[in-house]
């Protein structure tokens, strides 16, 4: 049998094992990639990349070609019949990209896999997952290839194998949970006779709901819940006209469809594996946590937890780390994978709530929805994943201070600020996969020289493993220290969003969460809160 070696072994080449196999490449670890598939998915399936997500793809470099092929969406409408149609907007969130990124899943899967062969990594493509065992210092993954049986030496395994993961019935750890008794309808078609902007169209009848989104070349993806085919025997295919007559029921418009690339009837289910880390094993995506596609969620939630686990597997794989940091991933995941499944039951306990009430039901939630621009930012945050926050995780508490800086754990804001050399900026600009980011705030220059013990002390002992950035509350910018960016808070936007006093540094960990934020600086303390934050 022919055995081979590498650090990380991933076991699916969909978003998730690809969004891994990416991250992992750019901080230098050697993967293999297996998936049983012989090659991408045709099928567009998930759709939506949001906004966190966008900015993880900034993080690990692969973000320009989704920009180019995607469509942007900045605005989502409810029209509960009879009533007003209510409008939530992206377009105020804060963050680089106040949008949702409309892109077919196998178009998503394309753009990563490019970029894993522009670096030379290839995909193995026929290939079974078969069994896995686990030793002291490395996992071996037996699997059968195109070319005969193959054993594989990893230093760690990641499942991104979805629900009906190999890794996860190696790892011998549960999937509770539950089906949804909702039948979907669903095609990416061409629309004909009813009035629809560039937007999320969502219509709320008793008879059912009906939701449009829009792709760039002038398809939609359409999804009812129609009432009267709940009782459908189940199948995978549908055809054309049941959509079209389904969405003609719900919507009481002439609709027509005039063709469509892809057509499918589904059910879906909750569920959440009871750990997702055994040893060198790891889950992520929907290996990990399944749930309904209210939101846009699924795909989105996958990929976060693929630069989560990531980075930490590079810094451990590398020496900068104790493995005891790869304990964090299953803390902070976890908790976001629950609170989606309660989210998301949620919504669609009241979508499917049968047939009268249900415009009644939500004709006041988005009456208010409407009315209030607290509500509509929840509610696009949420959506967005930019509300995510590791703060409450066990990892994070020796890290809470006391006042009001930015708290350890949350995410790094978009803070604009000018460069050395007059030009605008963001400190999300400087965040990267590959290091962590210091960034001191002081007033002007003279607490610059004050600072300089601690400057030169995090060169000295972390090198490029830390970037350093300084940021001047007011004065005039000098260029003082070699290898550090000088930048103005000209907007106070550290001052005011970060609430940052001067002379305070903030650690940014790797995946753009502020690891502490440290006020006044000692260089003591900070090296130690340094050292606690990437050793754990």
């Amino acid at each position: 049998m022919k055995t081979t070696n590498t650090d990380v072994c991933i076991v699916g080449a969909g978003p998730v094992g690809l969004t891994a196999a990416n991250t992992l490449r750019a901080l230098g670890i050697r993967v293999r990639i297996l998936d049983r598939k012989s090659s991408i998915s045709p099928f567009s399936k998930a759709f939506g990349i949001q906004a966190r997500t966008l900015e993880m793809l900034s993080l690990i470099g692969t973000l320009r070609p989704f920009l180019k092929e995607g469509f942007p969406i900045t605005d989502a409408s409810v029209q509960p019949e009879g009533k007003r149609a209510s409008k939530a907007s992206f377009a105020s969130l804060d963050t680089p990209f106040p949008f949702m990124l409309m892109l077919p899943q196998s178009d998503t899967e394309h753009i990563l896999k490019k970029q894993l062969r522009e670096v030379g990594q290839f995909i193995d493509w026929n290939t079974h997952c078969e069994r896995i065992t686990q030793y002291s210092d490395y996992a071996e993954v037996e699997c059968y290839t195109e070319n005969g049986q193959e054993l594989i030496r990893a230093s760690y395994v990641i499942g991104c194998d979805g629900p009906h993961s190999t890794v996860r019935e190696n790892m011998n750890v549960s999937f509770p949970g539950g089906k949804h008794e909702t039948i979907y309808f669903l095609g990416d078609v061409t629309v004909e006779g009813i009035s629809l902007s560039n937007d999320i169209s969502t219509f709320i009848t008793e008879r059912g709901v009906a939701a449009f989104f829009p792709f760039r070349d002038e398809t939609y993806r359409v999804i009812t819940i129609d009432h009267a085919e709940q009782n459908r025997e189940h199948r995978d295919d549908l055809p054309l006209e049941d959509l079209e007559k389904s969405v003609q029921r719900i919507t009481q418009q002439p609709v027509h469809f005039t063709s469509a690339s892809w057509l499918s009837q589904f059910g879906t289910s909750h569920h959440q594996a009871d750990a997702y880390r055994d040893k060198r094993l790891f889950l992520a995506g929907d290996a990990a946590h399944l749930h309904s596609p209210f939101g846009g969620q699924g795909m989105n939630l996958g990929m976060q937890d693929a630069v989560n686990l990531c980075w930490k597997l590079a810094w451990v794989l590398r020496g900068h780390s104790d493995p005891a940091l790869l304990d964090t991933y299953e803390e902070e995941r976890y908790a976001v994978g629950r609170k989606t499944i309660r989210m998301t039951n949620t919504a669609m306990q009241v979508m499917t709530r049968s047939h009268t009430l249900i415009p009644r039901l939500l004709a006041n939630p988005v009456s208010m929805l409407s009315k209030s621009s607290s509500l509509q930012r929840q509610l696009t945050q949420r959506l967005a994943n930019i509300d995510i926050s590791y703060q409450n995780r066990a990892s994070f508490a020796k890290f809470q201070h006391q006042g009001e800086m930015i708290p350890a754990g949350s995410r790094a804001a978009p803070a604009r600020v000018l460069t050395e050399e007059g030009e605008h900026a963001d400190v999300m600009d400087f965040l990267h996969i590959q290091q962590f980011t210091c960034l001191f705030y002081i007033e002007d220059e003279q607490e610059l020289h004050q600072l300089d013990e601690s400057i030169q002390e995090v060169r000295r002992q972390y090198g490029p493993s830390i970037l350093i950035l300084v940021v001047q509350r007011k004065g005039i910018l000098r260029v003082s220290k070699p290898n550090i960016h000088h930048l103005f808070d000209y907007r106070r936007d550290l001052a005011v969003k970060w609430k940052l006093p001067t002379f305070s540094a903030v650690l940014i960990r790797p995946d753009g969460y502020v690891a502490f934020a440290e006020h006044p600086v000692r260089t003591g303390r900070l090296m130690r809160k340094i050292h606690t934050a990437l050793y754990q």
